[in-house]
């Protein structure tokens, strides 16, 4: 789940519930808040995953390619959520 993967039991993220309005509807969601604050440069891979979520999103090009320009950690090693990730991509273009 959410939670388990925001690490919610160990105390890093808050989970909140909050009403987001669209033009023309509400609708409840969850989002989580870091409870301590750790400022670092995201790693390549979470810059995916957001660039990839604002393209399926259809946000502005500018604030897609402003995402691009971020600067990441440079973490090279491997993580399996990418490649389940990168599956459930071409399953939802299929």
């Amino acid at each position: 789940s959410l939670d388990s993967q925001e690490n919610v039991t160990l105390g890093a993220y808050s989970p909140v519930e909050l009403s987001v309005k669209t033009r023309s509807q509400e609708i409840n969601c969850r989002t989580y808040i870091m409870n301590s604050c750790v400022y670092a440069l995201p790693s390549p891979q979470y810059l995916q995953v957001i660039v990839m979520g604002a393209e399926q999103n259809g946000l502005p090009k500018d604030y897609q390619d402003k995402l691009r320009s971020i600067k990441t950690n440079m973490y090279k090693g491997l993580l399996p959520m990418m490649a389940e990730l990168e599956q459930a991509r071409r399953r939802a273009r299929e």
